[in-house]
């Protein structure tokens, strides 16, 4: 499925990507909680690249920016702002699979959290650096 001409070896960009494409471009109607890879329209140096992947919650695109609700009865609820109005505020959350919806009366208080969805750290799961290395090329490919 993503086989690209920079890969030492296809099959193993594949396994690498498999995480990534979980939330970047998930199967079926599953909602994206990360910018679609195969649509990049910004153009990236490769030192970005290893930043944005290293450390997600350095630059986060607004869109995916995960808000924080708390709601009159104490709870708080966390997930990513799928849309907004004089009704209230729906979210998408990792752990649900459907919208939440919070009914504006009952919202005491908004926060957009400045931790990126995208773990840090998830570069660990990869075997090696050069699966790394893989990795950033194929980001880079992508704005060819």
């Amino acid at each position: 499925r993503f086989f690209h001409s920079l890969c030492r070896d296809c099959l193993q960009l594949d396994l690498v990507l498999d995480p990534c494409f979980a939330c970047h471009d998930p199967p079926g109607n599953a909602p994206k909680l990360g910018p679609d890879l195969n649509k990049i329209t910004k153009t990236m140096k490769p030192e970005d690249w290893v930043n944005s992947v290293l450390y997600p919650s350095k630059q986060i695109d607004k869109e995916y920016a995960q808000v924080n609700v708390q709601t009159d009865d104490g709870s708080i609820i966390t997930g990513i702002r799928i849309s907004e109005d004089e009704k209230g505020i729906v979210l998408r959350n990792v752990a649900q699979p459907n919208p939440i919806t919070i009914p504006d009366e009952t919202i005491e208080d908004v926060v957009e959290s400045d931790i990126s969805v995208m773990p840090e750290g998830l570069v660990r799961s990869l075997k090696n650096r050069q699966e790394f290395d893989d990795l950033i090329k194929y980001l880079l490919s992508l704005q060819d």
